[in-house]
């Protein structure tokens, strides 16, 4: 299989742009088998809320059975689990594609989503973890930030300043403006950190979909180790690609705001049928931005794992994923 678009030596690093540009020419160039995954992904994503909508009208309708919830709960959350597995290997499979499409390695569609389903469960493990050390890291964060501004508002006056804040006497002015200049420094370090670690983790989930003898703990780490002294680079890589996809969902939204002001033009605007008609069209809006977007940010993150690997092993990229594809003699 030959690549349709160019990219820079393997040895030698992509600039920013050429990775974005890259990975939207994989999106456009293979937009028919990562829309068919992405539609099947949301598709699983999408089954948890289609059954708790009639478990819900139930529960409205008839009030005497809310002792059945203590067995609903627990099946609806392991068929919230089992959904999202699902949506995460279709999910990964897109990157596995593009990732092979980088490397000129052959694999039928077929294949890509059989080696991803086998690893499901991993990456439901995989965002478990990192769900866990965000929420760990944002609590610290949090506390951190408190005392701080905690340590701000001591001093500034405290409750004296709160009583009068506009008196001469309650606080130094220059105090005041300090203090102000600190808390920001505070919120701005608080949302630098927040995005530092986002970017860390941002391609951990891309060693497990292309890597064979690895784990979901493993591919955590393989993130951190590839991502390190190219943070700012990779969110910058980001950044730009959430500016420039933003007109495609913005399209989306477009479109919808005109279906509802032609069928306003028809349907009283108060009525249950007009009101039911536009919840179940936001539905289908976001069910069809997740579409359209999730192949391009799954793209983009293949390049960007592409890059980040060819900076530490250059060539042997590709000559170690073709060894470990391979069966055993």
């Amino acid at each position: 299989m030959t690549p349709s678009f160019d990219t820079q030596d393997p040895i030698e690093p992509m600039t920013v742009g050429n990775v974005v540009n890259t990975g939207f020419r994989l999106y456009t160039t293979n937009w028919k088998p990562y829309l068919r995954l992405a539609t099947l992904a949301t598709l699983w994503a999408t089954i948890p809320w289609l059954v708790i909508l009639p478990i819900a009208i139930f529960f409205f309708v008839a009030q005497d059975y809310f002792n059945l919830l203590f067995l609903l709960i627990p099946a609806w959350i392991a068929l919230l689990l089992v959904c999202f597995a699902h949506y995460l290997g279709d999910a990964a499979a897109i990157a596995r594609l593009a990732f092979n499409e980088l490397t000129n390695q052959d694999e039928t569609l077929a294949q890509t989503r059989r080696f991803t389903g086998s690893r499901r469960w991993s990456f439901l493990l995989l965002n478990f973890l990192i769900g866990l050390i965000f929420t760990v890291m944002f609590i610290v964060l949090y506390i951190l930030a408190a005392i701080s501004i905690v340590a701000i508002f001591a001093a500034m006056g405290g409750a004296p300043f709160l009583q009068n804040p506009t008196a001469a006497s309650a606080v130094n002015p220059t105090l005041v403006v300090l203090s102000v200049l600190i808390l920001l420094a505070v919120i701005l370090i608080f949302f630098v950190l927040l995005a530092w670690f986002g970017v860390r983790f941002s391609v951990a989930d891309l060693p497990l979909a292309v890597e064979t003898r690895i784990t979901a703990t493993d591919s955590i780490g393989r993130s951190w180790e590839l991502t390190r002294s190219n943070v700012w680079r990779v969110f910058l890589i980001f950044t730009v690609t959430t500016i420039i996809a933003f007109p495609l969902q913005a399209v989306v939204q477009v479109a919808g705001t005109a279906i509802q002001e032609a069928l306003a033009t028809v349907v009283p605007e108060d009525s249950f049928a007009f009101i039911g008609f536009i919840y179940i069209l936001s539905v289908l809006i976001s069910l069809l931005a997740g579409i359209v977007l999730l192949p391009l940010w799954q793209s983009m993150k293949a390049v960007v794992y592409y890059d980040l690997r060819s900076r530490r092993e250059g060539i042997d990229i590709v000559l170690r994923d073709l060894g470990d594809r391979l069966p055993p003699t």
